[in-house]
This record gives structure tokens, sequence and C-alpha cells, in this order.
């Protein structure tokens, strides 16, 4: 914990450059740093691709293994040694299932995004509520506006699949001024060419056009929004880069997609997706791709829009999307935490948790290095005093 002080990093990153993102810094409440040792190991862990999360469980298996390899004790019979092997093993199969239902499943404190220039907003640009197919029962607009709150967002467009009825409920209830709230904008997702695609702008009144599932991609590229305003076409990640047309009219990918397929993509094809956005002129974008699992915000897109906090949010929304549509590549920064990147090799990957828990030391500030070494003093004095009662 201390030596880790000595190699200290930046929490956050530019996901295009993989960078420092100036002006850009991780805000923890109280009850974050008070609860450092689960709140940063839950974040850790909620940051990794699939394959990385299977290497991680790998490694907590083996190191077991070894572990009760070195302690076994000699006299013990067979049976004793299968049944405490056994017990044993089920403690740690509990555990593990146990430390991951609780950082998918409770409700716990949240790293937001601080920004510098009180010109820029951060915003989500795919996220879900309860009306998606696979989206969490009970994840009403109002709870998707209070985890964006919670995560330091300052806008979020609902985009639902193949409906609007969510992003319907979420309009009703925006403050009156951007700068008051989190606000909920308008959009949708639906497949073309086999693409997930969200179209942001795309209201309540739009309905009819989205009744199918599945559009194809003159259908898209020509659509308009009923209120007139720029419809922006965005790439979601996971998906097949090469399948782009030219008449879906896409005006923004995703360089960080939250989800953990999201992540091994971008990850992946980093560079592809780069390449992408500078040959056909894109903004480049980060999403929670959040379904109501988990309460860790992995990336923010970044927008300049003076006086943003005075406008109503149907003018805002229109802004952005004004934004998206004209300035394009440059119209947005993506800003993401750092996690680890790790070659696309078998030993790359099977080095995912000594990389990830030595990154998210490095990335601890003095406070929750304070909280980690209290909460382990306090185990071991707990423990001391346990065995010396039954001693």
């Amino acid at each position: 914990m201390l030596a880790s002080a000595a190699f200290p990093v930046a929490p956050l990153r530019d996901a295009v450059t993989l960078g420092d993102a100036p002006g850009a810094t991780l805000r923890l409440t109280v009850s974050h740093v008070a609860t450092a040792p689960f709140s940063d190991l839950a974040d850790a862990v909620s940051l990794l691709t699939v394959r990385q999360h299977v290497a991680f469980l790998l490694t907590i298996l083996l190191a077991f293994v070894a572990w009760r390899v070195i302690r076994k004790k000699a006299r013990a019979s067979v049976g004793r040694r299968a049944g405490a092997e056994a017990l044993a093993g089920g403690g740690l199969l509990l555990g593990v299932l146990a430390f991951y239902a609780a950082a998918v499943l409770m409700s716990r404190p949240m790293a937001a995004l601080g920004l510098a220039d009180a010109d820029e907003l951060a915003a989500d640009f795919h996220t879900h509520t309860r009306y998606s197919h696979d989206g969490r029962a009970g994840l009403t607009p109002r709870r998707v506006r209070a985890w964006h709150r919670a995560a330091g967002y300052d806008v979020a467009y609902v985009t639902d699949h193949r409906t609007l009825a969510g992003a319907a409920e979420a309009l009703e209830t925006n403050p009156a001024r951007a700068g008051e709230g989190t606000s909920l904008f308008s959009g949708i997702e639906l497949i073309s060419g086999k693409l997930h695609l969200n179209v942001l702008g795309a209201a309540p009144a739009d309905s009819p056009h989205f009744r199918l599932r599945v559009l194809g991609p003159d259908s898209v590229g020509r659509f308009r929004p009923a209120d007139g305003s720029d419809a922006v076409i965005l790439l979601t990640i996971p998906g097949d880069l090469h399948r782009v047309r030219p008449a879906m009219r896409i005006g923004a990918v995703e360089v960080s997609d939250a989800a953990p397929r999201g992540l091994e993509q971008t990850q992946a094809e980093h560079a592809e997706i780069v390449r992408l956005a500078d040959t056909a002129n894109l903004a480049l974008l980060a999403a929670s791709d959040n379904h109501g699992w988990g309460q860790t915000a992995a990336a923010w897109s970044v927008l300049r829009v003076p006086g943003w906090r005075d406008l109503p949010p149907p003018a805002l929304d229109r802004a952005i999307r004004r934004k998206l549509a004209t300035e394009r590549r440059a119209a947005a920064r993506a800003v993401e935490r750092r996690r680890p990147d790790l070659a696309d090799s078998p030993l790359g990957i099977a080095g995912t948790a000594p990389q990830m828990l030595w990154l998210m030391l490095r990335t601890l500030s003095w406070p929750e290095r304070a909280s980690w070494l209290a909460w382990t003093w306090a185990a071991w004095g707990a423990a001391e005093l346990l065995r010396r009662r039954r001693g």
C-alpha cells in the first residue's frame, strides 16, 4: 500500500490518446473513502473485460490451491484432509460469489467525474431502463437519473431497445434548467445491417418510425425527428466495424463502452475505432451502456457548451446534437477510468489479477490509502484478539 504511493498515476485518462485527461478529476464521497477496500476492489473488477474476468477468477483459484497445499497438516488423515479442503473450497466459492453479487447488486458509493471548466458537461449517450428487454427490473427513469447524478453525468440519453416508453417517462421529470440536476434526453437503440445503432434525438412522437426491431440502412439514414432537429446516429460497441455503410449516415462511434463485451472490443480494436473516426469524421464518444447492474461508471463524454447550465433541457438536447452533427470529430472528448491494458495473448491475459491490483493501488488517493490501512489494522487486531482468546 505504501510502496505503490511512490508510483502514482491519475485514475482518469483520455480514452482516445490513452494519456492524461487535463481538467478532469475523480471525485469521491466520504462514504466511498470510508469503504475504500470494498469500493475500490468492486470498481476495479467492474472495469474488466470478459476474458479478464475469467483470468481473475482462475488466478484466485490457483492462489487458493497453492495456499492450501503449503499450509496443509502433514499428520491429518486423508479423510479429514479431504473434508477440510472441500469445506474450504466451498467457502472460497461462496465468498467470490458474494463479492460479485455485492458489486453488481448492492447500492454503494460511486466515484464521479469532476470538470474544471464550468462550460464543459459530462454526457452519457447510451443507457437503458426497465423498458428494454434486457434492462433490470425496477430500473425506472428515476433510478437512471439518480445513478447518473451519482456518477457525475450532467445529461444522459435514454436509448432503450426498440421502444421510446422509457425516454417518454424520463422527459416528464427533467429540471427546469439543465444546471439544476441531471437531464435525461430521448433516443432509441435498434439493429440495422446487423449493427446496433443509437438514434439520438428520436422522440416519443417518432415511435411509428421504429415499429420494427430491424431497420434497413436507408431507412435509418433518412430519419428526421418530428420536431425537425438534428438526429445523430451512434454506432455502439460491440459491433463489426466492417459493416458500416454510408447509407446509415453514422455521425459518432463509441470509443469506450462499459459493458464487459464492449470493454473487450474497445480494448482489442482501439486503433481501428480511432482510425474509423478519423477517416469518416465521426465523433468519438463514451457510454455507460447501463442496464441496471453495478455502481461503477467507466467513462464519460465531455462536451463544451458555453452557458449550458442556464438552458432548458430541450434546448440543451438540441445544442448537443447540433454540435455532434456539425463538429463531428472535434465535438467531444472521452474520459475513462484507467483499467488493465493487457496484450492480446494468453500470457498477457494471465497477468490480469496482479496488473489490476497494482494499477488500483497506484491510482489511490491518500485518504483512500489511510482507509485501507485502517481497515487492515482493524482486521489484523480482530484476528489477533480471536487467536489469543482461543489460546
